[in-house]
């Protein structure tokens, strides 16, 4: 940092103006046009309860073995493999996947990224997901 010479504390000063600048306009941004970002769509049931909440009650097995009829049945799985929060998928048919129902059961969303190939955000359980789907298959 070279001392006093270069005057190191302006890049704080600078920082901090340019977080207020990047928080307020996003800020904007986002509820002005309602730009959907995780978090802020929370569904309710009829209870008050939020179905996250409700879900994660659930036990994995039984998850699991509802998630793989939400999927198509073993049949249509070609692949399965996992990351630290999604289940990575590739499927015979992809559009047959109801997407509402893996919701339902506590993914936190679905992504198709072509005819085959479909990613289930499911969180950090996601591997005893996994591990309980290939048993049951």
């Amino acid at each position: 940092m070279q001392g006093s010479y270069t005057k190191w504390w302006l890049v704080i000063i600078v920082g901090l103006i340019w977080f207020v600048i990047y928080y307020l306009v996003f800020k904007t941004v986002i509820l002005k046009f309602d730009l959907k970002t995780p978090g802020r769509t929370v569904e309710k049931n009829d209870n008050n309860e939020s179905n996250a909440t409700q879900n994660r009650t659930n036990h994995t097995g039984d998850m699991a073995s509802d998630m793989l009829q939400a999927i198509g049945g073993s049949s249509n799985i070609i692949s399965i493999d996992n990351c630290i929060t999604r289940l990575r998928l590739v499927l015979e048919d992809a559009e047959i996947v109801d997407d509402e129902k893996l919701k339902e059961l506590g993914a936190l969303g679905v992504v198709h990224l072509d005819k085959q190939n479909v990613q289930i955000i499911i969180g950090t359980r996601v591997t005893t997901v996994r591990k309980q789907l290939d048993a049951i298959i």
